[in-house]
């Protein structure tokens, strides 16, 4: 792996794929504002939520250190690309209290594959998927157009959701073996 840094323009690259990309006209982050609303109800949790705001940040300053490169964007954010052999560990730093909502752009190709996201029980292949990293009980079933659990749901809401795990984690790995692992802090 390697970082690629010309001015305010960031890559980071794993041999020819480019996973990240950020320039003026190619946003990776996006952060925001939202609203959610959670019921937990012995150990199973609804969640609903509503986006207010989403938007894009741009590279306002890019400095290389002796193992990455540390990049600010704005008074909304800052991250520290570090690189470890083959391993590159990004760490976000939530610089205005406002931002509730954190969304990241992964380059990829519409054959590969993505794995990871901790213990998920629906689905192997997380590509194509949204999954909120949250740690409830499984519930009975997973898919909610089955008689099952919509059963659950309504005589006591213990019906599953495809998201459910008892092991969120936010590393995941692509088909194109680009590990990644992600800290928000």
């Amino acid at each position: 792996m390697e970082i690629c840094l010309s001015g305010l323009d960031f890559k980071l690259r794993n041999g020819k794929e480019t996973i990240f990309e950020s320039s003026k006209d190619h946003p990776f982050v996006y952060v925001g504002q939202g609203k959610e609303d959670v019921l937990m109800y012995r150990g199973n949790f609804k969640i609903d939520d509503y986006v207010i705001e989403r938007k894009p940040l741009f590279v306002t300053e890019a400095k290389e250190t002796s193992d990455g490169v540390h990049l600010e964007f704005g008074d909304d954010l800052s991250a520290e690309v570090k690189m470890e052999k083959d391993l590159a560990t990004i760490r976000f730093e939530k610089k205005n209290e406002k931002i509730n909502r954190f969304w990241i752009r992964v380059n990829a190709d519409s054959a590969e594959h993505v794995y990871g996201c901790g213990e998920q029980m629906s689905y192997f292949d997380m590509r194509g998927r949204h999954f909120p990293l949250w740690t409830g009980e499984p519930g009975v079933g997973r898919d909610k157009t089955t008689y099952i659990t919509w059963k659950g749901d309504v005589d006591g809401m213990s019906g599953g959701d495809y998201y459910n795990t008892n092991f969120p984690q936010t590393t995941f790995v692509s088909s194109k073996q680009n590990p990644l692992l992600f800290q928000f802090l």
